[in-house]
């Protein structure tokens, strides 16, 4: 079995036998009917192949998995010597910092912190780092007072912030809508361009087939920055 890279179609293929495939399946590569041949285009999955690999790939995998143990690296950090806008009076903790340096440097932020620890703080966080200035938060609805009081009382720059209900939109700064009346606004949704989209409990969205999993992607496609935020990443079975 051999992995080679593609550059023209940016994808990895391993060149396997029958008896081998199981191996790239396993690997979570596509199967190409009409190539007849097992691929991907995420270098993640292909470094589990790494020892397939020829010359070709190797230096490829070989950074990707160099960045991926510096962002492990990061995302464990406990303190951050970044300075981040606070309102007078208060602080931010320094796994908190921590937290904001990692999600400033990425376009799209997994926050998995264990609940009540501050991730709220955290998202807000980087919107008083980047000055950010169109923001969508979406949460449960028992959730979306706490993110007003929070928002008021964390955010640097004035912004306006409007909670959506079931039965009237409000454009604001920041719009802070549950998760129950997403299709519902999808279309209005989608007429903005957000710098940052918030997913508070977002494993209320891991069922891709689910309709409002649907409008929460097809909502987030034009978003600048995305960050997810749940305290249970990986839920039983």
């Amino acid at each position: 079995m051999k992995m080679i890279y593609k550059s023209e179609s940016k994808k990895f293929v391993c060149i396997a036998s029958y008896d081998e495939r199981m191996i790239a399946k396993n690997a979570r590569f596509r199967w190409d009917p009409g190539q007849k041949q097992w691929w991907t285009d995420d270098p993640t999955k292909a470094i589990t192949l790494l020892e397939y690999a020829d010359e070709t790939a190797l230096p490829i995998l070989k950074q990707a998995d160099e960045t991926r143990q510096e962002s492990i690296q990061a995302s464990t950090a406990l303190d951050a010597n970044l300075d981040i806008p606070v309102p007078p009076g208060l602080s931010y903790f320094p796994f908190q910092k921590a937290g904001i340096q990692y999600a400033v440097q990425r376009k799209n932020t997994l926050i998995a912190d264990d609940m009540g620890v501050g991730k709220t703080v955290e998202a807000i966080g980087v919107i008083n780092y980047l000055d950010l200035k169109k923001v969508l938060v979406v949460c449960p609805a028992s959730l979306k007072i706490n993110w007003y009081r929070e928002l008021t009382k964390w955010l640097v720059q004035a912004r306006t912030v409007g909670i959506i209900n079931g039965n009237k939109f409000f454009d604001a700064d920041i719009v802070i809508i549950n998760y129950d009346i997403l299709v519902k606004y999808q279309k209005k949704l989608e007429s903005f361009d957000w710098d940052l989209i918030i997913v508070d409990e977002a494993h209320y969205v891991k069922n891709y087939k689910a309709f409002r999993s649907k409008a929460l992607y097809s909502i987030a496609k034009k978003a600048s920055r995305k960050i997810y935020m749940t305290g249970t990443p990986i839920v039983n079975r």
